[in-house]
Formats: structure tokens, C-alpha cells, sequence
């Protein structure tokens, strides 16, 4: 009897083939909110939908507001300090990572890209044996280990999350030879896709 967890012969084919790019270093990852929802971390419309019922009062036809649109109402009620420190709070530090993190940490691939502002990716990499990876765009890339791109920022630096509309305008003044290190990695290397819709406006400009 076939288990419904059991590959079939041509998913089994993919997956040989992804292992098979991961060991010659030709596999990249990009990984996006859905891997840190099993982990217990909201989705980005879930956590608007918490930053906004923290903020009190909003607008009656908030809800139908797109996300960036709601990210930019709350940063001019709030501040935009003081919602990129709520933005840390909400996020706070998981005990535990998912299985998609250690699964993909597992690979052992020198370049990663991320829009989560979390760290449990480079947790599930130290927990793999291996050292945790240069962040960029603040660390120095070595040979020693492999690189991990926040390509929205992180909430252990509050200042760069990138949430309302303002900031994914300003992304390119401000961001350009990240979005640059992305492009450069799905033109040169075969990038597996985790836990994304590629819902998001930049993200998709970018691969354009």
C-alpha cells in the first residue's frame, strides 16, 4: 500500500535532481512567511491584522485596505519607529524552529534570500553544524560560511524593516544592491522557492 507521503516516481525524479544541484552548489533558496508560520510567527496580512488591532481605533474600510496601505496608515498613527519596535515584539524569539527550516537548512547552501524578519534559518543552520551565515546586507561575505539575504530587513535591527508602502518605494534608493543580489541569483544559480505566494510587489518587480 502506498503511503500518502510516499513520492511518486516523478516527484522522486525533481527532488534527486534538487539534491543533485544543492551538491554541485548550483541551488539557492529563497524562503518566504509560510516557513515561519509553522513555527508559530504570523503571516504578513496576520501581522498587520495584529499591529492594527494593538494601534486601537481604524478606520471603517481599514480591512479593505491593500497591506502596504495598512502598513503606512499605522506607521503615520503609530510612528514609523514605533511600529518597526512593535513589528520586533510581535516577532520576539520562537523557542523552536520548523521542519521546513531545519529540512532546508539541511541542504547546506551558501546562498539564501528571505522577506522574514526572523532568525530561525540561521538557528536551524547552527543546529545543522554549520556556522551561522554572514546576514547581509550588514556582514562581510567569507569563504567560512555562507551568506543569508534580508532582503526586508530584520527585527533585531528595527530600523530596517520594510512593511508600508514608503518603504517599498524608497527600496531602491536605499536597497539597490540587495535587490541587485537577488536578480544575480536567478539569473546564475536554479533558486528553489519555499513558503511564498510571490504575492509581493517587490519581490515579483525584482524577478521581472
Amino acid at each position: 500500500n502506498s503511503l500518502p507521503w510516499r513520492l511518486s516516481p516523478g516527484e522522486m525524479e525533481k527532488a534527486r535532481r534538487l539534491g543533485k544541484m544543492a551538491a554541485d552548489g548550483h541551488l539557492a533558496l529563497f524562503l518566504g512567511a509560510g516557513v515561519s508560520i509553522a513555527a508559530g510567527l504570523p503571516s504578513w496580512n496576520g501581522l498587520l491584522e495584529r499591529l492594527g488591532a494593538e494601534a486601537g481605533e481604524r478606520p471603517e474600510d481599514f480591512g479593505r485596505l491593500g497591506s502596504l496601505d495598512q502598513a503606512q496608515y499605522l506607521a503615520a498613527k503609530l510612528g514609523v519607529d514605533e511600529l518597526n519596535e512593535r513589528v520586533k515584539a510581535v516577532i520576539g524569539t520562537p523557542k523552536k524552529v520548523a521542519l521546513a527550516h531545519s529540512l532546508m537548512a539541511g541542504l547546506k547552501l551558501r546562498e539564501a534570500v528571505t522577506t522574514n524578519y526572523d532568525d530561525l534559518f540561521e538557528r536551524a543552520i547552527e543546529a545543522a553544524g554549520s556556522r551561522r551565515p554572514s546576514i547581509l546586507p550588514w556582514d562581510s561575505v567569507s569563504e567560512e560560511r555562507g551568506w543569508l539575504l534580508k532582503l526586508h530587513g530584520d527585527a533585531a535591527r528595527p530600523g530596517s524593516i520594510v512593511l508600508t508602502r514608503r518603504d517599498f518605494v524608497l527600496f531602491d534608493a536605499k536597497s539597490r544592491p540587495a535587490g541587485s543580489l537577488l536578480q544575480a541569483l536567478l539569473l546564475t544559480k536554479h533558486v528553489l522557492i519555499v513558503g511564498t505566494s510571490l504575492a509581493d510587489d517587490n519581490v515579483i518587480r525584482l524577478a521581472m
